[in-house]
């Protein structure tokens, strides 16, 4: 099984951690990017182009933001076993958010099959793309932890993203 996991990045100070999580992942064969310097819709369709144009390639595409970073050098495995003994072409896992010290959802696993339209939402860029089978929601094991050391800014600019949602 094979993952290619891609990052955006836009100043996170857990960038270094989360690179360094990535590159200790055992037991599973990934490809990893990093989109960088993009407003938050660019770097978004970007993110998506690239999954679906290396669909041939992988069986799993995972986007892993630079505020996250694997819990253990086994996650990764964990989450593409979660799928693959599922037969689900979509895992989202609950991911341990540090700030709120609440879980969270947050990461998602996608089978390679899987298909984004596009949207014109300049917000809510995480548009659902169409799956070509089930989709399922974990809670445990935890995986995935996020915003384990925010700068204020940092912590500043994911609240206005999360109020403006709201609104």
């Amino acid at each position: 099984m094979k993952v290619l996991i891609g990052t955006l990045y836009i100043g996170e100070s857990e960038f270094e951690a989360c690179k360094k999580s990535i590159l200790s992942q055992e037991n599973v064969d990934f490809d990893h990017f990093i989109i960088s310097g993009k407003p938050n819709k660019n770097a978004h369709d970007e993110l998506y182009a690239s999954f679906m144009d290396r669909s041939k390639e992988v069986n799993f595409f995972l986007k892993l933001d630079a505020d996250m970073t694997f819990c253990s050098p086994n996650s990764l495995r964990q989450l593409v076993d979660l799928a693959v003994m599922s037969k689900s072409a979509h895992v989202i896992s609950w991911i341990n958010d540090i700030p709120s010290s609440l879980m969270i959802p947050g990461v998602q696993l996608y089978r390679s099959d899987t298909r984004w339209g596009g949207s014109d939402d300049l917000l809510n860029v995480d548009y659902p793309p169409t799956l070509f089978g089930r989709s399922i929601a974990v809670g445990a094991p935890r995986l995935v932890d996020h915003m384990s050391c925010p700068s204020t800014f940092q912590l500043f600019r994911y609240g206005i993203h999360k109020a403006l949602k709201a609104i």
